[in-house]
């Protein structure tokens, strides 16, 4: 994962909010090597900065100010810039929250990546500073059953391995390197968000998925899929999974040189890990 490029003009997403169910809005913006930054009305600020957390259901991030800002469910617009190893953007939010779109972050990457500018040695290579691992790093939950490992590698790398107690979702495994924006694009970005049947009532009992349809998630039945499309591949909610934590990592702030495997992980561990990164890239070598 490499932030090397920026963008040749402004792009921008209007929607609803998965969660909120309100209309929102976010315009992309290229800063001129400002880095990568998010903020509203004229206020931005650098990911790195940003105080993370999250559960089973979305990423959000806080910054310190008079007010605070604070965006809800980053993870699939960050995911888009991530996978396309864009740099040096502001991220402009109208609503507190980013458009769902159809789920994944397949419309995000689609618009930037026609609008994408190719640096000299090409896109995604830039020299910017980037976190490389000298050791293996492991974070856990308490009970010890869900897990995040990064062991150094000469390519950023993740692998996923996804375990549900539903017979419709399974156990799975997908690995994905990163680096080839088309690559991205076909096997990762398309993969939507989704639900068992069963959680749905709950979410929407604690004010949550106002905005959530078969438009823009895939719901699991008892009895099968209630979207009448199917999946968009077979083992499309593990590669869900995988880019829930690329979106999640780009708040680490730069890019990360390692192989990181998640075991049964969801946002709250993915952003314990990145928290870890950070204190890391405090102390370790950072490098171009």
């Amino acid at each position: 994962m490499s932030f090397g490029g920026s963008l040749r003009h402004a792009v921008e997403f209007s929607g609803t909010g998965l969660h909120s169910g309100e209309s929102v809005r976010v315009r992309i913006v290229p800063n001129g090597g400002k880095g990568l930054r998010i903020g509203s009305g004229g206020r931005f600020f650098p990911l790195e900065q940003g105080i993370p957390s999250g559960d089973g259901r979305g990423s959000r991030v806080v910054f310190p100010g008079e007010p605070p800002f604070q965006v809800c469910t980053v993870e699939h617009l960050f995911a888009a810039v991530a996978g396309l190893g864009i740099g040096d953007i502001d991220m402009d939010v109208d609503g507190g929250e980013i458009p769902v779109l159809d789920g994944s972050a397949l419309p995000f990457a689609e618009m930037l990546y026609e609008a994408r500018e190719m640096s000299p040695a090409g896109f995604g290579s830039s020299e910017r500073a980037c976190l490389r691992l000298f050791a293996p790093i492991v974070v856990t939950e308490s009970k010890g059953d869900r897990l995040i490992a990064a062991s150094p590698a000469a390519t950023a790398r993740i692998t996923y391995v996804l375990d549900y107690a539903h017979p419709l979702v399974g156990t799975s495994t997908f690995s994905f390197t990163l680096g080839d924006a088309e690559s991205f694009l076909a096997e990762v970005a398309g993969a939507r968000t989704f639900a068992l049947l069963s959680e749905v009532e709950g979410l929407r009992s604690r004010g949550l998925a106002k905005g959530g349809s078969l438009e823009n998630a895939v719901v699991v039945g008892d009895e099968g899929l209630l979207n009448p499309e199917g999946l968009r591949f077979p083992d499309e909610y593990v590669r869900h999974k995988v880019v829930d934590l690329l979106g999640d990592l780009l708040l680490l702030g730069m890019p990360l040189h390692a192989h990181v495997v998640a075991l049964r992980a969801g946002h709250a561990l993915h952003l314990e890990f990145v928290r870890r990164l950070r204190r890391l890239a405090a102390t370790a070598h950072v490098g171009g």
